[in-house]
């Protein structure tokens, strides 16, 4: 089991870390207090930030967040 984490811990450390550069600004958006979000959705926001920030931390790859975090962020873009 520890050879699994040791070739997995060297696998991450060769991924960019930018590609993750997404997933916390996504997260940093979805805490932000001055903007304003749809009733329905402020009720997720939260877990959705810390989703977000799990992938980040862990450098998970999760091609679904990551959709959902390019899209959060084009949307505050588009909305400033």
């Amino acid at each position: 089991m520890s050879n699994m984490q040791a070739t997995l811990t060297r696998q991450a450390s060769k991924i960019d870390p930018e590609l993750f550069a997404p997933y916390m600004e996504a997260a940093h958006l979805l805490l932000d207090e001055n903007l304003i979000w749809d009733k329905d959705f402020d009720c997720i926001r939260g877990a959705l930030a810390l989703a977000m920030k799990e992938c980040a931390v862990n450098r998970n790859l999760n091609p679904w967040f990551l959709e959902v975090a390019y899209r959060v962020i084009d949307t505050t873009r588009a909305d400033a």
